[in-house]
């Protein structure tokens, strides 16, 4: 194999990802107490980087970590969640912010010549061209720049909604990635050392199939 092909080169990229799986090895068992017995076994094992089960995706400590979450959802949850709203300003205030910005930055540059100083003059010539451009294009700056900010907002108020997760309510599609209509329990056993090393592989293979001839 020629690595300075591109499909080589991006699977051998591809390779030292453990998400990719590339280099896993196996182990399929009937029981999640025996995946957790098989899990724990490897884990052990020099060679082994990482090993992972359906039951990995069940966060430990779940009680001190939902009370976090339940403590931040109190503080934040007004502010994303708010009783009311605002209407959204105008073209023309969104200009007089606009103006109101630049001169807050050129005030507090001043004639320094330091970094902060140069990057806050640039930024205050971006927002003045901005308020001396038309509504069309004030519009397209703030699709840019609020439509992110409210996926991010939305984001974290799912985030605070979080509830136990258990092997019960893993999502379907994860959970048959990890098991089998018939009850079949994945085991994903990863490498350590360089994943494109082949004798480093060979070595991995035969201590995992010494410690788990199911493999």
């Amino acid at each position: 194999r020629n690595a300075k092909v591109e499909s080589i080169a991006t699977f051998l990229d591809l390779r030292k990802d453990p998400n990719t799986g590339a280099n896993a090895i196996n182990v399929m068992t009937r029981s999640e107490a025996d995946a957790k017995k098989i899990e724990a076994k490897l884990e052990k094992l020099p060679e082994v980087s990482r090993v992972m089960s359906l039951d990995s995706f069940v966060p430990d400590d779940q009680p001190a970590k939902l009370k976090l979450i339940a403590q931040a959802a109190k503080t934040l949850g007004p502010a994303l969640n708010p009783d009311s709203v605002d209407p959204a300003p105008s073209d023309q205030e969104n200009v007089e912010s606009l103006k109101s910005s630049v001169d807050s930055l050129r005030r507090t540059a001043g004639d320094s010549k330091g970094p902060g100083a140069v990057a806050a003059r640039r930024l205050a010539d971006a927002l003045q061209k901005l308020a001396d451009s038309n509504q069309a294009t004030r519009d397209k700056a703030q699709d840019v720049f609020v439509a992110p900010m409210k996926i991010v907002f939305d984001q974290l108020r799912n985030t605070l909604q979080a509830q136990t997760v258990t092997l019960q309510n893993l999502p379907q599609e994860l959970v048959e990635s990890w098991k089998t209509k018939d009850g079949l329990m994945r085991v994903e056993v990863e490498p350590k050392g360089d994943p494109n090393d082949n004798d480093n592989l060979r070595r991995f293979a035969d201590a995992v199939l010494a410690a788990e001839p199911t493999a």
